[in-house]
C-alpha cells in the first residue's frame, strides 16, 4: 500500500492511496463533498480489493483531505480534473468506479470520458447535478442575490460547513448530466436510502432514465438516510462489488484467450 502525493507544475498536489493487486482490474473510490479518501466506506472497499486481489485507488480532491487547496476552491470541474489526473498517472487497468454522493457525479463524468475503460459504476446516494438542485430549490432569493453580488456564504451548518461562492454554482453548470443522456453503456449499481433528505432517492431513478446503459440495478433501502455506512449498507456494497469484479475479471480473461 502506498499513500502519496502527485504534484502538478503549479505546485498544487493531490493526495492518493494505492494498493497493488494481482488482477488486471482497479477499484477507484471517489468520496463525497467535504469528505476524504479516509471515509468509512473505504474500509469495506479495500477489504474487497484485498480479498479479490484487485488494485485499489482513492484520492482527495483539491481542498479536501490531505490535498492542497482550500474549501473555497471547490469546483465540480476541479474534482473531475483531480480524479482524471491521478487515474491517468497511476491506473494501468480497466476500472470499477465507486462514487459516494458527490463522488457519484464525478464517477459518471469519468465514465462518459473513459467509456469502455470503466467496467462498472457503483453510486452510493449519487448526487448527480446536486448543485443545480440546490440553486433552484434550496437557496432563497436573498442568498442567490448575495452570491451573485460576490458575497461568500458560510461556512455554516446550512452550507455543510463549507464556504459557497457564485462561481462554484456557475461552474457546475458546465458539468450537468441529467439535462441530456449520460453516455455510458456499462454496468451500473445505484444504492439509495428512501429517507435521504440530502439527495432524495428519486435521483437514482433520474440517473437510470438518463443512462444509455440497459444494465442498471437500483437498491432502495427503506428507512435509510444519506450516509449509508452501517453494516447492512456495507454488506450490500461488498456483495455488488464482488459480483462486478468476478464478472468483469472473467470478461478480461476470456478476451485474452480469444
Amino acid at each position: 500500500m502506498t499513500e502519496n502525493l502527485l504534484k502538478r507544475e503549479n505546485g498544487a498536489y493531490i493526495s492518493y492511496e494505492y494498493i497493488l493487486g494481482k488482477k488486471e482490474l482497479t477499484l477507484v473510490y471517489l468520496h463525497g463533498f467535504q469528505s476524504s479518501k479516509k471515509s468509512e466506506k473505504t474500509n469495506t472497499i479495500k477489504k474487497v480489493a484485498l480479498e479479490q486481489k484487485v488494485n485499489y485507488l482513492s484520492l482527495d480532491y483539491t481542498g479536501h483531505g490531505d490535498s492542497s487547496g482550500q474549501a473555497i476552491d471547490f469546483r465540480i470541474g476541479q474534482c473531475l480534473e483531480d480524479a482524471l489526473f491521478v487515474i491517468q498517472k497511476i491506473v494501468k487497468t480497466p476500472m470499477i468506479l465507486i462514487g459516494s454522493s458527490l463522488g457519484g457525479w464525478i464517477a459518471f463524468l469519468i465514465a462518459e470520458k473513459l467509456k469502455s475503460t470503466i467496467k462498472g459504476v457503483i453510486g452510493m446516494a449519487p448526487a448527480v447535478d446536486f448543485m443545480a438542485d440546490m440553486w433552484t430549490h434550496l437557496l432563497t432569493d436573498e442568498i442567490r442575490s448575495d452570491l451573485k453580488a460576490g458575497k461568500i456564504i458560510g461556512p455554516n451548518e446550512q452550507t455543510a460547513n463549507a464556504p459557497w461562492s457564485y462561481d462554484m454554482f456557475k461552474e457546475a453548470e458546465k458539468h450537468l448530466l441529467l439535462k441530456k443522456s449520460i453516455s455510458y453503456d456499462g454496468n451500473v449499481v445505484l444504492i439509495h436510502g428512501d429517507s435521504d433528505k440530502t439527495i432524495p432517492y428519486q435521483k437514482s431513478f433520474q440517473i437510470k432514465d438518463a443512462l444509455t446503459s440497459r444494465e442498471v440495478i437500483i437498491h432502495i433501502l427503506k428507512g435509510y438516510g444519506h450516509i449509508l455506512t452501517d453494516e447492512k449498507c456495507m454488506q450490500l456494497l461488498s456483495i455488488e462489488l464482488k459480483r462486478l469484479i468476478q464478472e468483469k475479471n472473467n470478461d478480461i480473461v476470456n478476451a485474452k484467450n480469444v
